[in-house]
């Protein structure tokens, strides 16, 4: 059984709606009226727990993560102006069944938000625009050109070196490449727990985190105010990197101007006002109101226990395999890896095994090989059918378990051809205040490739910064490699399986 990641005061739901080419990831709780929430860059749905959990008790709050953030996927374009993001959002909230709803958004997040209501007026009822940027020209060009740096994965791993200076940096200056006295913030730093959230939004979007930012910088914040004809509350909190730029905005008839204390209470009761104005015209949200069933998706997300099992597909037809992914990794890398190899050309389906990629963790009291056995039966239940069982590298070992299966990039270790190289083991996401195992894991997963193949080619760094940021957006996934290496090293029956299975399929 699967449980949350994320714990809030309220139950929420995750669920994947189909927007354009790919899919949008999006968290449901509460009852009553929509409120349709949209995060800042680079985070995710994440970051808006706390809304939900100080709206979900009079309102159905649907927060999405924005397309090539969080588990969304990217737009189709590599250059998206912010009408891609609000046709995007049109998408899914036509997807969910939504004609018309109240709409939130925060920073990029709050950009997207006005344009959509410019576009869509008679679609929103009430707007909520949290630390709307309104930048000059000169910030807007100092913004594109230096405080969205390049996020590119190098072999030496300087990049996450750079990432992690940043990633302090944020919360240091404003903005954090200025890092002048006079650009010093006053606030105190976060808790660790934060900057390690808001390193995952880093990681999960990679470079593409400059995309929503690019929009939003770009967005005449000044123009839209004073065309929405919307009821819209423009708020920030003073303590918000941007408060000083509701300054450079007027009030209208249609928005009111707003600058809550701090205190988390302060800000959540403005907003829930605001909301309240235009509650008579909300109508209440069902799972009747949806127009897409996920089972159908080539993405889907699976209830098992209080947590969802994530799988994607490709290729078309009935089911005829199931990848397993190699670890630290997600079910993408392994259609990647593996599909090439799959039994026949029907569908074949990559799981997120439990507490990896987009899974939610097994249960604190279950052991780890075992849960990912049993998530591997509750895709082939939801299937319907047998199924080639593929495992890819270190899932050649959960693969090697079922009847009906293949194995590939099988290190020698797990054969028994070799003894397991000491630095093969998969290093622990163990957070830490200066950084140090966050950088380190990135050496001890290059050299191990080495260690573990002495003839081994050098792999590509970006091949390397998926598994990495595998193993740092689910840091449970190093604790189930670790139990699998386990396993493998003192199971011989499971090594002569592997060693049988490479010869069937060479």
């Amino acid at each position: 059984m699967l449980v949350p990641r994320h714990a809030t005061r309220h139950r929420f739901e995750r669920g994947l709606v189909r927007a354009g080419s790919g899919y949008v990831h999006y968290r449901r709780a509460g009852h009553g009226p929509v409120v349709v929430a949209l995060h800042e860059s680079p985070r995710s749905s994440t970051s808006l727990l706390p809304l939900m959990d100080a709206l979900a008790d009079r309102h159905t709050v649907i927060a999405l993560d924005t397309p090539g953030y969080g588990h969304s996927d990217p737009l189709a374009s590599a250059a998206p102006v912010i009408a891609d993001f609000t046709r995007a959002l049109a998408a899914a909230v036509d997807g969910l069944g939504l004609s018309r709803f109240a709409l939130y958004g925060t920073h990029t997040g709050a950009a997207i938000a006005a344009a959509f209501a410019l576009e869509a007026p008679e679609r929103v009822h009430s707007l909520v625009l949290d630390g709307l940027a309104a930048f000059t020209a000169r910030e807007r060009d100092d913004f594109l050109t230096r405080y969205l740096a390049p996020f590119v994965p190098q072999w030496d791993g300087t990049h996450l070196a750079a990432l992690w200076s940043r990633v302090g940096d944020l919360y240091r200056w404003f903005p954090w490449h200025e890092r002048t006295r006079a650009a010093r913030l006053a606030t105190a730093l976060p808790p660790l727990e934060k900057v390690y959230e808001t390193l995952e939004g880093f990681l999960l979007a990679g470079d593409g985190y400059r995309l929503g930012y690019a929009c939003a910088a770009t967005f005449d914040a000044g123009a839209a105010v004073a065309a929405l004809r919307v009821p819209t509350l423009l708020l920030a909190r003073e303590h918000d990197l941007i408060a000083s730029h509701l300054d450079r905005v007027a009030a209208t008839p249609s928005v009111r101007i707003a600058r809550p204390s701090p205190a988390p209470e302060a800000w959540a009761s403005e907003i829930r006002a605001h909301l309240a104005l235009g509650a008579h015209e909300a109508l209440p949200w069902t799972s009747a109101a949806r127009r897409e069933r996920e089972p159908e998706a080539g993405r889907t997300l699976l209830r098992w226990g209080e947590g969802y099992l994530h799988a994607r597909s490709a290729g078309s037809g009935e089911a005829s395999a199931i990848m397993i992914p190699d670890l630290p990794g997600t079910g993408a890398a392994a259609l990647q890896a593996a599909l090439p190899h799959a039994a026949s050309a029907g569908r074949a389906w990559a799981i997120d095994l439990p507490g990896c990629g987009a899974s939610d963790p097994a249960s604190h009291d279950a052991e780890p090989v075992a849960a990912a056995l049993d998530a591997i039966g509750q895709l082939q239940q939801f299937l319907g059918g047998r199924t080639t069982v593929v495992g890819v590298g270190l899932g050649a070992a959960l693969a090697a378990l079922h009847e009906d299966a293949q194995v590939i990039d099988v290190p020698g270790w797990m054969t028994g051809r070799r003894p397991l190289p000491a630095l093969a083991v998969v290093p622990a996401a163990q957070r830490d205040a200066s950084g140090a195992n966050f950088l380190g894991s990135w050496y001890q997963l290059r050299d191990a490739v080495f260690d573990a193949e002495p003839a081994a080619e050098a792999p590509d760094a970006a091949g390397l910064q998926r598994r990495h940021t595998a193993l740092w957006t689910a840091p449970q996934c190093g604790a189930l490699a670790q139990a699998l290496q386990e396993r493998v090293a003192a199971d011989a029956t499971l090594r002569a399986r592997m060693r049988t299975l490479e010869g069937e399929s060479t």
